[in-house]
């Protein structure tokens, strides 16, 4: 039994020295972080994780690490790599902390920076979600994932609006609404109220401090008239997405 005991007794040790042993290599993946090393950064949070596997802020600091590696829009093998390590990192740290904010704002960042819009929007919906039950952690969280619904929005209408304009032999410059009255009837009822939800999107995210989201809600209005059967409501919307564009251009405008 005594055998046994210090068998058990050395287990514990082991495992005690094991979870002592993961904050030395936090510490080290942060400073290599701050400095820019993210690769160097990754291979200390991932000793930290192997020691302490249990921890969702191991995980989380991982994830960064290996999305912050990733350069969006290169294609190699190893590039991917890092994204889709990021991707399960932060899929971990939901499994542990099914409510982390951090967690599902990069998640929204990451899949929309590679334009896998519907899987951003889930994200970003799921975020929203979160923050309306549960008090923002940040509110830039909030007002970041409302931007990126606004354009996600406009993303998934503008190219059947800049195919029917080209369709009917329209240029850039040339003023609508549309010639075709069934063409317009057309898009209204298949865009009608994504366009609606993507303005109101943006609009939360203007109130909210996101200057950014004017120009995305100024052209959405503008595109919008384009599908009017009346010339009054076409010059009402005009009017309209000029304002927002006035504003963005004010909102650009450095500081006196």
């Amino acid at each position: 039994m005594r055998k046994y005991a210090g068998l058990a007794f050395l287990a514990l040790s082991v495992f005690a020295q094991t979870q002592d042993d993961w904050r030395p290599w936090m510490d080290r993946g942060v400073q290599a972080y701050k400095s820019g090393r993210y690769r160097e950064a990754a291979d200390a949070f991932q000793n930290a994780v192997y020691r302490n596997p249990s921890d969702p802020n191991a995980h989380l600091y991982l994830a960064s690490a290996c999305m912050a590696a990733w350069r969006p829009g290169a294609a190699s093998p190893d590039n991917t790599a890092w994204a889709d390590k990021a991707e399960r990192e932060f899929g971990t740290v939901l499994a542990l902390d099914s409510e982390n904010e951090s967690a599902l704002a990069s998640l929204g960042s990451l899949t929309l920076q590679q334009k896998r819009f519907e899987d951003a929007a889930a994200w970003y919906q799921r975020l929203l979600h979160r923050n309306s039950q549960v008090s923002p952690t940040s509110r830039a969280a909030t007002r970041d994932a409302h931007y990126a619904l606004g354009m996600i929005g406009w993303t998934r209408w503008y190219p059947d609006y800049a195919a029917a304009r080209k369709r009917l032999g329209m240029r850039p410059q040339d003023p609508g609404p549309l010639p075709d009255p069934r063409l317009r009837r057309e898009l209204r009822d298949k865009w009608s109220p994504a366009i609606q939800e993507a303005m109101d999107h943006l609009r939360s995210a203007w109130y909210q401090g996101s200057a950014d989201a004017l120009g995305y809600l100024s052209r959405l209005i503008r595109e919008k008239a384009d599908l009017r059967d009346t010339e009054t409501e076409y010059r009402r919307d005009l009017r309209e997405a000029g304002d927002w564009a006035r504003q963005a251009n004010e909102a650009a405008k450095p500081p006196q």
